[in-house]
């Protein structure tokens, strides 16, 4: 799987780096300026997205901004810290912004997609004055709010950016829990968490049971439903995030977009009295629920400092994943990361 993740992130960063060197250069006029700056932006947006899942996966990464025309090019780069890639992510992000058209398409990247990409990427450099004021200027806009009741995002406001599929090409997610393959098979916790009325509300549709008695995740009850890369909820809990741990703490307002979510999925509000700690942990608490079977979870316990006490681990080399031994073959210069065993 690790392999997998590897070499398709880096084919997607290469496809972007062609598209990033190459397209400047056409000259057709039907290729005008404002479909070349829009290519443009998406391919930088993109190549921030897949660097910030490299980097948060396994850390140290190689850095590679322009296209790989023969094997050599790959060869010998030295890997570039986990800082260094956000900072890279950040840029590319900051790049594509002015590019994208202000348009919302749920499929595509667009201007207000990159700019809620990039207060995620905040959180993680724990800039929340600059989270907030981004998810600030993507709620602003009206084709970002949630609904009620509440129902998968696909096609509605609640979507920032989606994965569309088709019979041609399918959502792999659904083979991982609908068939004999359950690799990510919703477990009994969460799917009890999801069924209570005061904790998943209508969220319950997340995970149900088969005529088996398997849990079954709900969030692609086909092979060519919606895979979801950002969510109208994330910006409401990131921006909750974002006010607590903000420089001049606003427990209120963060309160209030913690409700906003809980509201939308029918559980009742959480108390306007919490402290601080208890905000966080009521966030902790919603993220875990609302973006059941989404890839957040882990990272959410990681970057918050939170594994040792809600995994029981303690070992921080474990907070990163071992890069695949076979690029280590094929680039010997390349440094397992600690705790995996030798070069």
């Amino acid at each position: 799987f690790l392999s997998t993740y590897w070499g398709n992130f880096y084919n997607t960063i290469n496809r972007t780096n062609h598209i990033i060197e190459k397209v400047p250069l056409v000259t057709d006029n039907k290729l005008g300026n404002e479909l070349k700056n829009q290519l443009l932006g998406e391919a930088y947006a993109i190549r921030a997205l897949s660097y910030f899942d490299l980097a948060r996966v396994f850390g140290n990464v190689q850095i590679f901004l322009t296209p790989t025309n023969v094997v050599a090019d790959k060869l010998g780069v030295k890997q570039s810290t986990q800082a260094e890639v956000f900072a890279q992510v950040l840029e590319d992000l900051n790049k594509a912004e002015p590019l994208l058209p202000t348009t919302i398409v749920r499929n595509r990247i667009t201007k207000l997609t990159a700019i809620a990409l990039r207060a995620r990427l905040y959180l993680y450099l724990k800039k929340y004055n600059e989270a907030e004021a981004d998810i600030n200027t993507v709620l602003a806009n009206p084709g970002y709010k949630l609904i009620k009741p509440f129902n998968l995002a696909a096609g509605t406001s609640e979507s920032v950016l989606e994965l569309s599929y088709s019979v041609n090409d399918v959502n792999a997610g659904y083979s991982q829990w609908n068939t004999s393959n359950r690799a990510l098979e919703p477990k009994a916790v969460i799917h009890n968490l999801l069924n209570d009325p005061a904790v998943g509300g209508d969220r319950k549709i997340l995970s149900v049971k088969n005529t088996a008695g398997q849990f079954i995740g709900g969030i692609y009850p086909t092979n060519t439903s919606a895979g979801y890369i950002n969510r109208t909820a994330e910006l409401f809990l990131n921006r909750a995030e974002a006010r607590v741990l903000k420089t001049a703490p606003d427990l209120s307002g963060a309160i209030a977009d913690i409700n906003a979510v809980r509201v939308r999925s029918s559980v009742p509000e959480i108390s306007t009295s919490l402290n601080k700690d208890e905000v966080l942990l009521a966030i902790e608490n919603e993220r875990r629920v609302e973006f059941a079977l989404e890839p957040f979870r882990w990272f959410d316990l990681v970057r918050t400092g939170r594994a040792p006490a809600v995994l029981n681990l303690n070992d921080p080399n474990k907070y990163i994943f071992p890069i695949p031994a076979g690029e280590i073959i094929a680039d010997p210069s390349l440094v397992q990361n600690p705790g995996y065993g030798r070069n």
